[in-house]
């Protein structure tokens, strides 16, 4: 790195286009510089990566606003003291309101407010080492190579990449590895060539006002986005990160777009932002490798070591294996630890549906439960016997059921009110929020059964305070038309539970086949009920209105479902 003294002469220079175009960073017949500066956490000038723009992390404003004079026709009349960019300099509006600097001959990016001269000569100095360093390397740049620089808060430290325009990459001008740039672990060469394009096109973003792409990115953005629609609509576990709607909205908007020179900044950051995230998609999905997810729920990591201890499975069994559907799809949410928005709105949007449901049920439940536990209580003060505790016991506990199903639907549905409108990315933290490291998702899985459980457990209660009631008639006739009564709704669930609880395990012919015969079995009194209608209607009726076959007249319309 350069010493102190060298630094403050070059933060007194100022830019000038030199032949290459590249920043003045000295002549040919100089000495060449001895080496590389050395990088690490500790050095002034560090790589970094789009996507670790600090553009979001703002800090506060150095001057707070205030009252100003204004003067006779400013900025109509009259000019602004606003000072102009740095001689070189273009500035440019970002279409969120961000400003930026670009120099056209040195090809160099900053977000650095240029108008300060101190921060001038910070980026003067920075480009100066960069370039000594692509000197001492012996690369030459391309005209399509861009440089971004980054000033630090304190001004004496740079973060630096350099993106190309005609191969859409970041890249650096020393050897690195994806650790020290927080990029994610890759499987191949191809696979971390997704991410350095990814980048790109965050750059791209982040500097859109003064490029120009060429027409085959928007083409091949509307091609992709044409084929994610159509994937969308005809399966359920696509990879594709949009739904058919919002491709349908985007293709729309793009043939909708203008192409004047004012409106190519705000078309090149739509573009930018779609490309990257599709990218993005594209590199947690090894898009373009031999092992390719084609399907969200297809897994291509290892499952991490998950236990089953006793009191798991007790709990999955005192919950009627409710958990064990819950657990499964939360597995099918966050394979790989990735996941999708739609599919996990749509999840939250059903789980808010069903614990609304079972609170309105808990809370007709609880009333009644309360109700006859009172008339009970009243009717058995002068009795004292064991069958007496038995009763009120029973009746108590579906009272506590149904309270604990209340209550638990009511604070589920609080928790989850805002994450059916969630993103990706809020999902993904609440998954790893939810996630235990030795459990997994089955303490999760075992929340959201516990209304449902709680409410048939209140159910279960509810019978056998019945069942015991039923003991107080003298009538041995009605104790067992009670008792068949009750053994006949318990079979009738437990075959309810048993068939829709086997049916994960049937092929989709098996489930169709056994879908229909129960439809055909319902469905068969109503058809016999109408074919008896029909022959009745055939006899008192003309044949022609009665077989509308034979009459072309009442025939239906081709286009008639």
């Amino acid at each position: 790195m350069a010493s102190t003294s060298e630094r403050d002469h070059l933060l007194d220079q100022e830019l000038a286009p030199p032949p290459d175009p590249q920043l003045d960073y000295g002549t040919m017949d100089d000495p060449p510089p001895p080496g590389p500066p050395p990088y690490s956490e500790s050095e002034s000038l560090r790589r970094t990566t789009a996507v670790q723009s600090r553009r979001y992390q703002k800090g506060l404003l150095e001057a707070l606003p205030e009252h100003r004079p204004i003067s006779i026709g400013l900025f109509a009349i009259s000019d602004s003291d606003i000072p102009p960019p740095p001689e070189g300099w273009l500035e440019f509006v970002h279409p969120e309101g961000q400003t930026y600097f670009y120099h056209p001959e040195a090809r160099i990016v900053t977000e650095a407010n240029l108008r300060i001269p101190a921060h001038v000569g910070s980026i003067t100095f920075w480009a100066n080492q960069v370039h000594s360093l692509v000197a001492a390397h012996g690369i030459e740049l391309q005209e399509s190579t861009e440089l971004m620089l980054e000033l630090d808060e304190d001004g004496l430290s740079c973060r630096y990449y350099f993106v190309d325009h005609v191969h859409r990459v970041e890249f650096w001008i020393d050897d690195t590895n994806t650790e020290e740039l927080d990029i994610p672990p890759v499987t191949s060469t191809g696979h971390l060539k997704n991410v350095l394009q990814q980048h790109y096109w965050n750059h791209v973003e982040y500097f859109p006002m003064h490029i120009s792409l060429p027409p085959s990115v928007e083409e091949e953005l509307v091609a992709s986005l044409t084929h994610g629609c159509i994937d969308f609509m005809t399966s359920n576990l696509t990879t594709f990160p949009y739904t058919a709607d919002e491709c349908q909205t985007f293709i729309k908007l793009f043939q909708t777009s203008y192409d004047s020179p004012r409106a190519k900044g705000y078309k090149n950051c739509v573009i930018a932002r779609l490309w990257s995230e599709l990218l993005s998609n594209y590199f947690l999905n090894l898009h373009g490798e031999p092992l390719a997810r084609l399907s969200r729920t297809q897994q291509l990591l290892p499952d991490p070591d998950i236990q089953n201890p006793w009191y798991i499975r007790v709990i999955f069994t005192m919950f009627f294996d409710t958990p064990a559907q819950y657990l499964q799809t939360l597995r099918d949410l966050w394979v790989d630890e990735i996941t999708y928005s739609s599919p996990w709105r749509k999840f939250i949007t059903d789980m808010l549906q069903e614990w609304k449901n079972l609170a309105s049920w808990a809370a007709v439940l609880l009333i009644t439960a309360l109700t006859s536990l009172s008339i009970l209580i009243l009717w058995t003060s002068s009795l004292s016997s064991f069958l007496t505790n038995l009763e009120q016991m029973t009746m108590i506990a579906a009272v506590l059921f149904s309270f604990a199903s209340l209550a638990s639907s009511v604070v589920l549905i609080h928790i989850h009110k805002f994450q059916k409108s969630s993103h990706a990315y809020d999902a993904a933290q609440y998954f790893r929020h939810a996630f235990h490291d030795s459990l997994g998702f089955q303490p999760l899985a075992i929340i959201f059964a516990m209304p449902w459980a709680s409410f048939m457990w209140a159910l279960i209660s509810v019978a056998a305070c019945v069942f015991l009631v039923s003991l107080r008639f003298s009538s041995v006739i009605t104790q067992l038309i009670i008792w068949c009564l009750e053994i006949a709704v318990c079979v009738s669930i437990y075959a309810i539970l048993q068939f829709f609880g086997k049916l994960k395990y049937l092929s989709d012919f098996e489930l169709d086949m056994a879908i229909g015969a129960v439809r055909d079995f319902i469905s068969t009194p109503w058809r016999v009920f109408r074919r008896r209608r029909r022959r009745a209607a055939t006899i008192s009726l003309p044949r022609h209105i009665t077989s509308p076959r034979l009459s072309p007249r009442l025939s239906p319309p081709d286009d008639a479902v």
